[in-house]
């Protein structure tokens, strides 16, 4: 009878505890209060480590006997009052019942070696330890309060043998997260009743060990479908084809959809490839594929059942075993993008079904099941980004921000924080600017309250929000405050936050060029690689990312050879990591484009197929009015019109008349996301003045086209002006775009004016930039036409300074540096940002100050 209540129960809520068998009451209540205590240190493990000192406790738990010497020793150890703490409250459980030191602990912290206030918050410690409540499992009789007399009732409840399978039926075992009230209801009733309380499933180590037996009883006699394929001992072997079984707490058998053909395949010109070839990395490839493609086939089937309304009463996609399979490895995520057209619907439901889950969970009754629904929702919101589903992902981590609003406590401020910071994140990418700013003062206002409890202060790392906020402040235009937070943000980051360090040096990268910080953002572009190749390979989106900021700082100040190898180093691992058109891919091939344009390599059509194939891959992703197309629809018009100046004559009218209409839709675009008056806004409004410059090859409209050139780079500067300081490299930038403009149309007298006033203050921090160089050539040949000879030789006298203090070097970045061992982070930044690390020390030091006398007035 044992062997069959094993075969047909399944673990209910993650915790099934052995059978129990006849043992005296109080050998009950002793292991249960071993239990209890355990769990009591687990919970307040945070606040015991903030607050605890060991020296006012430790020579209480040696007099006791709880403690050795040897204990005394590796605790003392510990580098920091923390460390000390956490060693010890990790000895404390490793002691044998008969030290009794729960209770030795417990009376060390009501009487410790210190002064009043030690002593109030050591109080205030034991009261979180008294009052910690421990929930029993639901699976099991016993109570806090007491156990039952009748030693029998605490044996599980007997439960009816499933349903035998006919072997003309086609089955479908799926799992299902509510337990059923009454074992003797028929399946049907089972399906359509709904139990109070959603149970959710928990995936540790000791649910497989519990369940190993009830799996390899059903595997025995099943073969893979998906991501499991399941069966029954008595099922023809014909019959087992057609079964699959998503583990779960709770397995019910379902008839199979009829006529399911999976609509999810792998790309044929991935799957020629990987079959034809011979060699074993493609073949590993391929294996890895087929794993990919069973895991998101294991899932269609599921949502098929759901949408045939065969899954069980209770039953969450978002939380089966085959969706928590995939989101468990972030690693893998960018290998599922190939499939976004095809589970596209699939995140429909899946939203649905983590909406629903929020709505039934209650954290104060399930804090197990509350927190692997919070890291499910990260999970599943990074795996929507991974995929380009910005709205989704918006949509689940709101949904989760609400969820923890709603059922706000001390337990949840951490989870809360952090979902403001990735929505944040989540409209950054989207840019959905107006949402990321006031997404970012929801997350300033959750690190009050976290910051006020006395073991919360080192909780938060805020570089991931600096990071944000950074990037918010860079895409609006204000530049100085940009370069601000990135350099803070720098600074934040925990050496072990490998994600968070590769983020901040990428977007440090943008903030250092807008400032013309060119050394130091090329130094940062080359240690954002190399930490991201170090940390994750080169298979990870995080390197194909680094490579890109690497590619924008190359092409705006490096005019070498490397630039162009570093692109199309770019595009081929985003080509093979993704496989399919994608925005990773598209951002790819905008990078070559720009790379051959600005190397002027012109001698093929290259740079404009480029550019055209990311417009192209990006309008089949987004809506035509999305803002992200406004980058890859300004480097499309760019390269139209180099290839009007450089194509046969026949087609120089239409290709310039094509990229005006790109041009104009980028302005409607930019208006719409950044305002009228932007830097974004400012740079289409030069793009268009410079498309309208050369649309003169008919005589009898030339007049007209140059007065809309003038008129649309008159717009720009004063856009600039108004929105960017004064030496702002942007705002100089088109002053020298329409003082070349009048300079071509002999209007000398006012391209000196814009000219002068550029080269006047201009700041290259010793490094050489072309556009000023022609600047000053421009303003010494404007001179010489009006005859002002003495600032013509003066001007010239001041290039020759200007050469000799921004040299022409080559060689700032070479590709063979990507490759250099990577050095720690604290040592980079040692040497990278010399002033920030000093002040960073000192901030620490009166910390430790002003917290040492604290303790000693405490003392007194």
């Amino acid at each position: 009878m044992a062997s069959s209540v094993r075969r047909n129960t399944y673990v209910v809520g993650g915790m099934m505890p052995a059978p129990i068998l006849p043992v005296s009451k109080v050998e009950m209540e002793t292991s249960r209060t071993v239990r209890q205590n355990l769990m009591r240190l687990k919970v307040n493990r945070i606040a015991l480590v903030q607050e605890l000192k060991v020296e006012n406790i430790l020579p209480i738990l040696r007099e006791k006997g709880v403690l050795t010497s040897a204990d005394k020793n590796k605790i003392v150890q510990g580098s920091t009052n923390q460390d000390k703490a956490r060693i010890l409250i990790d000895i404390l459980p490793t002691k044998k019942k008969e030290t009794d030191w729960y209770r030795h602990f417990r009376d060390a912290l009501l009487g410790p070696n210190g002064g009043t206030e030690v002593k109030k918050r050591y109080h205030l410690l034991v009261e979180f330890l008294d009052n910690t409540f421990i929930q029993r499992p639901a699976s099991t009789k016993v109570k806090i309060s007491g156990v039952d007399n009748n030693v029998d009732s605490l044996a599980f409840p007997k439960y009816e043998l499933l349903p035998e399978i006919s072997d003309s039926s086609k089955i479908v075992a799926i799992d299902d997260d509510k337990s059923s009230t009454q074992n003797s209801e028929s399946e049907k009733s089972r399906r359509n009743k709904s139990p109070d309380v959603l149970v959710l499933n928990s995936y540790s180590q000791s649910d497989g060990e519990e369940n190993g037996g009830t799996e390899r009883e059903i595997n025995d006699n099943t073969s893979e479908i998906g991501s499991k394929v399941s069966g029954s001992a008595n099922i023809d072997k014909n019959n087992k084809e057609a079964m699959t079984l998503v583990k779960g707490h709770l397995h019910q058998w379902v008839p199979n959809p009829e006529n399911f053909t999976s609509k999810i395949i792998m790309p044929e010109e991935l799957l020629s490839k990987l079959e034809k070839s011979s060699s074993f990395e493609d073949k590993e490839q391929l294996n890895y594929e087929k794993k990919i493609l069973a895991k998101l086939q294991n899932v269609e089937m599921i949502t098929v059942l759901k949408k045939q309304d065969k899954l069980p009463a209770g039953f969450e996609l978002c939380m089966c075993e085959a969706m928590v399979e995939i989101l468990g490895e972030p690693q893998f995520y960018y290998s599922y993008v190939k499939y976004s057209k095809s589970v596209e619907s699939l995140t429909r439901d899946l939203i649905e079904s983590y909406s629903t889950v929020l709505k039934t969970i209650n954290s104060s009754q399930n804090k197990e099941a509350t927190d692997q629904t919070i890291i499910h929702g990260f999970q599943l919101c990074d795996f929507f980004l991974e995929l380009s589903f910005f709205h989704e992902a918006e949509k689940v981590i709101s949904l989760l921000a609400d969820f923890l609003t709603v059922d706000s406590n001390i337990d949840t401020w951490m989870a809360r924080y952090k979902a403001y910071v990735k929505l944040t994140e989540v409209r950054n990418r989207n840019y959905n600017f107006q949402g990321a700013e006031q997404a970012y003062f929801w997350s300033v206002q959750m690190t009050w309250p976290i910051q006020l409890m006395s073991f919360g202060k080192d909780l938060i790392e805020e570089g991931g929000l600096l990071v944000q906020m950074s990037h918010y402040l860079l895409e609006q235009g204000s530049l100085t405050s940009g370069y601000g937070w990135a350099k803070r943000a720098l600074q934040e980051f925990s050496p072990n936050n490998h994600v968070g360090i590769v983020n901040a040096l990428c977007n440090g990268v943008m903030a250092f060029c807008s400032k013309l910080q060119i050394k130091k953002a090329g130094e940062m572009s080359i240690q954002a690689v190399i930490q991201a190749k170090s940390y994750f390979g080169k298979s990870h989106p995080l390197y194909l990312k680094a490579l890109l900021h690497m590619c924008h700082f190359t092409s705006e100040f490096i005019q070498e050879d490397v630039t162009l190898q570093i692109a199309e180093m770019t595009l081929d691992v985003a080509l093979g990591m993704y496989g399919c058109p994608c925005l990773q891919v598209a951002y790819a091939h905008r990078a070559v484009s720009k790379a051959l344009m600005v190397l002027h390599k012109f001698d093929s059509d290259d740079y404009y197929n480029h550019s055209m194939e990311a417009v192209r891959i990006v309008r089949g992703i987004f809506p035509t009015q999305h803002p992200i197309l406004y980058a890859f629809l300004h480097t499309f018009a760019s390269a139209l019109q180099w290839k009007a100046l450089n194509g046969p004559k026949e087609v120089h009218d239409s290709t310039l008349h094509w990229a005006e209409v790109e041009a104009k839709q980028a302005l409607i675009i930019s208006k719409s996301c950044y305002g009228d008056i932007s830097l974004r806004t400012a740079q289409i409004y030069s793009l268009l003045g410079q498309i309208y410059s050369k649309m003169t090859s008919h005589p009898e409209i030339n007049h007209d086209l140059l007065d809309e050139a003038e008129v649309n780079l008159k717009q720009c500067v004063i856009d600039m002006k108004l929105c960017q300081s004064p030496t702002s490299h942007y705002y100089l930038l088109s002053l020298a775009t329409l003082g070349t403009f009048y300079k071509i149309l002999h209007r000398h007298q006012e391209a000196v004016i814009l000219l002068k006033e550029a080269v006047s203050n201009v700041e290259t921090y010793g490094v050489y930039q072309r556009w000023i160089h022609v600047c000053y050539e421009h303003l010494a040949a404007c001179y010489k036409s009006i005859n002002d000879l003495e600032s013509y030789h003066q001007t010239q006298q001041q290039l020759q300074i200007w050469l000799e203090n921004n040299p022409n070097e080559t060689g700032m970045i070479k590709i063979g540096v990507l490759d250099s061992l990577t050095q720690p982070y604290h040592q980079f930044l040692e040497t990278f940002d010399l002033w920030g690390t000093k002040m960073k020390k000192v901030k620490h030091q009166l910390t430790d100050v002003i917290t040492n006398a604290d303790l000693n007035n405490s003392k007194i």
